[in-house]
């Protein structure tokens, strides 16, 4: 494979997740079937499949997740020239910042953007149930964007047979995945 996608791990001591030049968080693709840990908690990966999504339309998204069939991963995101997947250690922030600047050239139909991602990890008691993943968007054209949407699409697998449940808590702003739909034993919960 000429130019094959890379990973960088990221770890909290009770969290570890990779980051990738591609756009996808977790893996480069679905797990088991590419480079990465996942999102493991407590050496339990709890995540299928992870990557970033913006789009301005039906038509006009860049991702990189799988398509429509549900077996085939987009490849929109690629590293802008001279970018490199990197994560320091200490960080200027926490214990590990890992950075990687993206574009979407790839895209079937491309926004013209480049996305700054930023990730950090802490080791810190207190700080170790989390990893922050922070972006910057930039249009490469004159042309507005408007309305732009962007997100993360996780697919969590909480349960051993992936069957979860997901609610979104608008007052906390905070997503929950769970293994059943009532009174469940295991859930995630995920800042929006």
């Amino acid at each position: 494979m000429i130019n094959p996608e890379q990973t960088a791990t990221l770890a909290t001591g009770r969290i570890q997740t990779s980051i990738t030049t591609t756009g996808n968080l977790g893996w480069t693709g679905f797990a088991g079937e590419s480079s990465g840990v996942g999102f493991a908690l407590d050496g339990h990966n709890l995540l299928f499949e992870g990557g970033l999504l913006a789009g301005i339309s039906p038509q006009f998204v860049s991702d990189a997740v799988r398509g429509e069939d549900g077996e085939t991963q987009h490849r929109d995101f690629q590293p802008v020239e001279g970018s490199s997947l990197e994560v320091i250690a200490p960080g200027r922030f926490t214990a590990q910042q890992g950075t990687i600047e993206l574009t979407d050239r790839a895209a079937p139909f491309p926004l013209h953007i480049n996305v700054l991602q930023e990730t950090y990890a802490d080791t810190v008691p207190g700080r170790q149930l989390f990893v922050i993943v922070h972006y910057t968007i930039e249009n490469t054209r004159t042309i507005t964007l408007s309305p732009l949407y962007a997100g993360i699409f996780l697919d969590w697998d909480v349960n051993p047979d992936a069957q979860d449940y997901a609610r979104y808590d608008p007052m906390r702003r905070l997503g929950i995945v769970q293994d059943k739909s009532t009174n469940p034993i295991h859930w995630r919960p995920f800042a929006c």
